[in-house]
């Protein structure tokens, strides 16, 4: 195994697109519990101006504020699980890709730029999003 020796020096804004970038690999191998925590990762590393994607599900229509503990839990769900000692009973978890495409778009929204493989996710996931919701129930 060759490993880089080379030092890197990199803006928590670089790191956290790289991890975006890796998260979009591991989702389109099927790595999709990879895919949550390395998102999750980055959306951690940057500071939001209230406008990304994880603020905006906070302030969704009918979410009351007795609800919003039990609200973030439920957005965070797959994540807590992957990267916690469980607080629930639950032995496995069941992962789709659309639940690791949303924890990609919830970093990606707190990235200033955008790589082509960034552009190239949003337009599988809007796609992927208008097909789930036109599912019946």
């Amino acid at each position: 195994m060759e490993i880089p020796t080379e030092k890197q020096k990199i803006t928590k804004a670089e790191g956290a697109a790289m991890q975006v970038e890796a998260a979009i690999e591991a989702l389109v191998k099927g790595n999709f519990a990879i895919a949550i925590t390395l998102a999750g990762a980055a959306e951690g590393m940057l500071e939001g101006d209230g406008k990304e994607m994880f603020q905006a599900l906070l302030k969704a229509p009918g979410i009351e504020k007795h609800d919003r503990k039990k609200w973030i839990d439920t957005l965070n769900g797959e994540l807590y699980w992957l990267k916690h000692v469980a607080k629930d009973d639950r032995k496995n978890l069941e992962i789709s890709n659309l639940d690791a495409g949303f924890m990609i778009a919830r970093a990606a929204s707190k990235l200033d730029t955008w790589t082509p493989k960034i552009d190239e996710f949003k337009v599988w996931f809007l796609k992927a999003i208008e097909t789930e919701v036109g599912k019946p129930d």
